[in-house]
C-alpha cells in the first residue's frame, strides 16, 4: 500500500466512524445495532486488520451497543 492509498483508507475509516457513531447515538440505548462489513479483500491484509481494530474501537466506545462484524474475502448471502 502506498502513502496515497493509506490516506484514502484513513479518510474512509474516519467517515465510517462518524457515520456509525451517529447511528449509535440515534439508535437509543434499548437496542443494540449489529453491522456487517463485507469485503472482497483477503483476510490476511492490513486493510482487514484495520477494519477489525475499528470494529473493536466502535464496540468499546459504544459500550457494546454497536457491534461490527467484519467479513473479509467472502460472498455473504442475506
Amino acid at each position: 500500500m502506498n502513502i496515497n492509498q493509506g490516506r484514502e483508507m484513513r479518510k474512509t475509516l474516519l467517515a465510517l466512524t462518524g457515520a456509525l457513531l451517529g447511528l449509535a447515538l440515534t439508535a437509543g440505548s434499548a437496542h443494540a445495532v449489529k453491522i456487517r462489513v463485507q469485503s472482497i479483500i483477503p483476510a490476511k491484509t492490513d486493510e482487514v486488520a484495520m477494519l477489525k481494530d475499528f470494529a473493536d474501537t466502535v464496540r468499546d466506545l459504544t459500550n457494546g451497543e454497536v457491534d461490527i462484524e467484519v467479513l473479509p474475502g467472502v460472498i455473504y448471502g442475506s
